[in-house]
């Protein structure tokens, strides 16, 4: 995401916001038993994407606080390995479990970025697999990550004949 604006704490804030604003209008109005049809071809429902988002939050945010260490998940670590347990472990979750799960992870995100200090910004994020990113950027990888997968949820709503 190369930009020349400077990432500051209201900025990432602001990301975070605007992407959750975003998710929230690509699945306003789905009920319970649409959003766990699937909408990948490999079979994940939606409601496994939104707890995907919470799992992907949660992970991004460890790795910035750095409460886990780089050496103990490089090598052997495989990232979609994790991602069909975190799945399996939260497939039946009733939707309102899954969402509160995601609001869950994102405030803990936003509380991190505003408790963070601004020097903090520039201090190196190491990760396994996306390589070693200054802090203010790697905190906005959340949205990101979230905002990706709020794409494939519109293209698979629009399937349904219906626009988000």
């Amino acid at each position: 995401m190369a930009t020349d604006k400077p990432i500051t704490r209201e900025r990432i804030l602001r990301i975070l916001d605007a992407q959750a604003e975003k998710t929230a209008r690509a699945i306003a109005g789905l009920d319970e038993a649409t959003l766990n049809l699937p909408a990948r071809d490999d079979g994940w429902t939606a409601k496994e994407i939104l707890a995907h988002m919470a799992w992907g939050h949660g992970a991004m945010l460890a790795l910035a606080q750095g409460r886990v260490s780089i050496d103990k998940i490089s090598g052997a670590f495989d990232l979609d390995a994790q991602n069909e347990a975190e799945r399996q472990r939260t497939r039946d979750l009733p939707l309102a479990d899954v969402l509160a799960l995601l609001d869950e992870a994102r405030q803990k995100v936003r509380t991190y970025v505003g408790d963070v200090g601004e020097a903090d910004l520039n201090q190196i994020v190491r990760t396994p697999w996306m390589g070693d990113h200054p802090q203010g950027q790697f905190l906005i990888y959340p949205a990101l990550h979230e905002g990706g997968h709020r794409a494939e949820l519109e293209k698979w709503r629009a399937t349904l004949g219906e626009e988000a």
